[in-house]
């Protein structure tokens, strides 16, 4: 999963640059993790960690209601893509990780543009996303997992992987087979 033949800054080549989509608890950051534990240099970049940067003024993303909430989305995609070019440019490799409906790919295409970025949908079947999102110390409303897991069924199949019955080493495998189709490119979407 190579961007390009390009030396980044440095005569380094670019980072890869995996986003990984699905509702909470299907294991996005589990796996994130995972992939950049098998990588030499890697960055896991979370979108709720960007958003908690927020000081003053943070809109909790499970307050789905608050006006503020489409902006302060927005602008914490920005910083996460701002943060993720950093990196991949220096050679260094990022997972990312977000919910990301489709209908919300937008946001992620502008800001990592001219970046071969590979997504990749976990979508387990939602009885195990909401027993998963039930053992978490992070509690999402149950009412939104399920308006998440929805929304992330309508990406289109040959970019989604379920991991139950399987090992984090077995869902590595099957995530880095996926991801090194030239069909799992952002901008094939």
């Amino acid at each position: 999963m190579i961007l390009d033949d390009q030396p980044a800054a440095g005569g380094r080549r670019p980072g890869a640059v995996l986003l990984l989509a699905g509702p909470a608890g299907a294991g996005k950051s589990t796996l994130a993790r995972a992939w950049c534990r098998a990588r030499a240099r890697a960055a896991h970049v979370q979108l709720d960690d960007v958003r908690s940067l927020v000081v003053s003024g943070f809109v909790d993303p499970r307050d789905t209601d608050h006006p503020d909430q489409p902006a302060q989305w927005r602008a914490s995609v920005a910083a996460s893509c701002a943060l993720v070019r950093s990196f991949a440019e220096d050679g260094i490799d990022v997972a990312v990780d977000d919910v990301l409906e489709p209908d919300a790919v937008g946001a992620w295409l502008a800001g990592l543009d001219g970046l071969d970025v590979r997504l990749v949908v976990v979508l387990p079947p939602l009885d195990v996303v909401l027993a998963r999102g039930a053992a978490r110390d992070k509690h999402v409303p149950e009412h939104l997992v399920r308006r998440q897991h929805a929304d992330c069924s309508g990406w289109d199949r040959s970019r989604v992987i379920d991991t139950v019955g399987q090992s984090v080493a077995e869902s590595l495998a099957a995530l880095l087979a996926l991801a090194a189709d030239p069909a799992t490119r952002i901008g094939a979407v």
